[in-house]
């Protein structure tokens, strides 16, 4: 299904008085739902916004710190995240760990007073000399006739230790110490202390070995709490944490059943566990894991769990949801917003990355080089529409479909749920090359196009059709979705007909999309002003009101809304793209004596205060922006004047202006500049 735009609270600032007004019916309704269609920018790179951090189902994290900000203890915390499960109090029963970060087919410990061994029936304290010396170590490998134990003496030589007077073992091997902690040697030479007991347990065919860590569930708590969450947070979202890990790690130990070599592992694919502490090879402290207001929690919430239906729930979680959570595969596991993820700022809630187009092509290098990234459906929950489906990567050479998880790990995303920021400089690119290009009627109707030399200049100009009086006009961006920008016309008789390009300087052939359009002073294509990708209409009627028309995608609109009134002071405005380097699409407005006002977008169909930026521009004839025509990232505005000079006014990319200067004389014949 279609993604559903979800309407935020829209703000008209600084031109009359903030208006909030709900969806009225527009004099235009045409075309249907179609994909996202975002063209590669003329920069090379995309600027993503994102909202969540990992998958977003089950407890979002951050979330659990806001909810404890609001007051809710860690049980009430659980009851939002995994309704309809049952509070339960589980008898305490040990939890096998399979530590993956020993990848070298042998468990080696370190050696240690108190150590002992155990195998079968078979169990000893290990001896901390030989003649040669004090022990260094213990390690267990495996051949074909079995797990063979063995120690490093003090010259460092392995030398066998018969643990069960066969000289192998089939089963696996423990080791514990009584009254301490055992140090688990990992491949590069760094160790790791442990609860418990360290098990060498055969895998696969011979050497194959993994090394697991046994011990008690509130033991292993101790070190995963902190690991999933800062110990520095409230004691409830704490609590919640380590019962939503308790319970985890229990379906977890309950779908492995009592005949396997582990219940879970050591990472993030099962849950972060590693022991209590981390040593370097000469013995100094590396890191501590453990810590006291974690332990705290893991003791106040002692054995409890949540149940589903008799059994452990899959509690999945993950550090934010964006303010949604997302449906899995569990009756408790439901999509629903989330008040409480986003209390508490932070960039797993909301972020923003930059990814260029050669990453892209680096990732899936048959496309060729970049054009578009394609969304056909999102979720339909939250901004933009919520979390993407497919993504198509499209390119020069072909495309790519991939799955939404295989675009955020190739890409390095946070989530799923992204939409790219800056992809409104396109728009000026009439031809195709990735350079700006302008667009003017001349007195007798014809339409030129002068094709930038994307350095402030034109390098030619050709005539891109005829009989074009009489029309207001204006570049409306790729309104349908084919990456190629499109023009806009309004008839005499108020009809709006949309001349799609066809991305190489010329058009197809034109449909009428609208009627009841002559009521509107102003005409402005805004790019995405919504921030979902799909380019948007801006337009003041008779009356000043400001309406904002959302893009489907086809080359129509779904129902306006008011976003501000009083704008019947300004005879020009014009969509600038991201004139003040936020990423968010911005206006430029002239009131009526000549005072030019930067409207900043808020990025979601809104305005941030508005600001004077210039004075003076009531001797310009023709005003457009077109996006950056000086070749430098920055959108900039191109005018005439009374003498028919072209002038460059360059936008420095916060919201001000470079010096300004001639393109060239010779416009006094053109009406319209788009």
């Amino acid at each position: 299904m279609r993604a559903t735009r979800r309407a935020g609270r829209l703000l008209a600032a600084g031109v009359g008085t903030v208006a909030l007004v709900a969806t009225s019916t527009p004099p235009v309704t045409a075309g249907v739902g179609a994909a996202e269609v975002w063209p590669t920018p003329v920069s090379g790179s995309f600027v993503l916004a994102g909202q969540g951090y990992g998958h977003g189902r089950g407890l979002s994290q951050w979330g659990a710190y806001g909810a404890a900000t609001r007051g809710l203890d860690h049980q009430a915390v659980l009851d939002f995240y995994y309704p309809g499960t049952e509070r339960v109090v589980q008898a305490g029963a040990p939890i096998r760990v399979w530590i993956k970060a020993d990848s070298d087919s042998e468990t080696r410990v370190d050696a240690a007073s108190g150590l002992r061994a155990s195998t079968g029936g078979v169990s000893r304290t290990l001896p901390t000399s030989d003649p040669m010396g004090t022990l260094r170590g213990w390690r267990v490998r495996r051949d074909a006739a079995g797990l063979l134990v063995q120690y490093l003496d003090a010259l460092g030589r392995w030398r066998p230790y018969d643990l069960t007077g066969t000289g192998r073992s089939a089963s696996p091997v423990t080791f514990t110490r009584s009254g301490g902690l055992v140090r688990l040697v990992l491949p590069d030479g760094t160790r790791r202390e442990y609860r418990g007991g360290i098990r060498a347990v055969a895998s696969g065919a011979s050497p194959g070995l993994r090394s697991v860590v046994v011990l008690p569930m509130e033991d292993y708590l101790r070190s995963v709490v902190p690991a999933e969450m800062p110990s520095s947070w409230p004691a409830a979202a704490l609590r919640a944490q380590a019962v939503a890990a308790r319970t985890y790690a229990s379906y977890e130990r309950r779908a492995a059943g009592p005949s396997a070599a582990h219940d879970t592992c050591d990472d993030t694919a099962c849950q972060v566990f590693r022991g209590t502490a981390a040593y370097r090879p000469d013995g100094s402290l590396l890191a501590r894991y453990e810590a006291p207001a974690t332990d705290q929690a893991v003791t106040a919430t002692a054995h409890q769990v949540r149940h589903h239906a008799g059994v452990p729930a899959f509690t999945q979680f993950s550090a934010a949801n964006g303010g949604w959570t997302v449906a899995g595969a569990r009756p408790y596991l439901v999509a629903k917003e989330d008040p409480y993820d986003g209390v508490v700022a932070g960039t797993a809630h909301a972020w923003r990355t930059t990814v260029s187009a050669a990453t892209m092509r680096a990732r899936w290098p048959t496309v060729g080089a970049v054009t578009a990234v394609l969304v056909p459906e999102r979720d339909g929950r939250g901004r933009w529409g919520g979390r993407t489906g497919t993504v198509v990567v499209r390119g020069t050479a072909g495309s790519v479909t991939v799955t939404p998880e295989q675009f955020r790990r190739a890409l390095g995303l946070k989530s799923t749920w992204w939409a790219p920021t800056n992809t409104v400089r396109r728009a000026g690119d009439w031809q195709g090359d990735g350079r700006s290009d302008l667009l003017a009627r001349d007195v007798r109707g014809d339409l030129w196009a002068s094709v930038g030399n994307g350095a402030g200049g034109f390098s030619s100009r050709f005539r891109a059709g005829v009989r074009w009086s009489g029309l207001r006009v204006l570049r409306g961006g790729d309104l349908d979705g084919d990456v190629a920008g499109d023009v806009l016309a309004v008839r005499a008789d108020g009809t709006l007909w949309l001349y799609p390009g066809d991305g190489r300087g010329g058009f197809r052939p034109s449909r009428q999309v609208g009627h009841g359009w002559n009521v509107m002073r102003e005409i402005v294509g805004a790019g995405s002003w919504d921030a979902d990708g799909r380019p948007d209409l801006l337009a003041v009627d008779g009356g000043g009101r400001l309406f904002l028309y959302p893009g489907d995608g086809a080359g129509g609109w779904l129902p306006r809304r008011q976003v501000g009134h009083g704008w019947g002071v300004m005879d020009l405005v014009l969509a600038v793209g991201d004139w003040d380097g936020d990423a968010r699409g911005d206006l430029l407005a002239r009131d009526r004596d000549g005072r030019l006002w930067l409207y900043r977008g808020s990025g979601s169909g809104g305005f941030l205060p508005r600001r004077q930026v210039g004075v003076g521009w009531t001797v310009m004839r023709r005003v457009t922006s077109v996006g950056d025509v000086s070749g430098d990232g920055h959108p900039d505005v191109l005018a005439t004047d009374a003498a028919g000079t072209l002038w460059l006014y360059r936008g420095n990319g916060s919201g001000g202006w470079l010096p300004r200067r001639a393109v060239g004389p010779g416009w006094t014949g053109t009406d319209a500049l788009l």
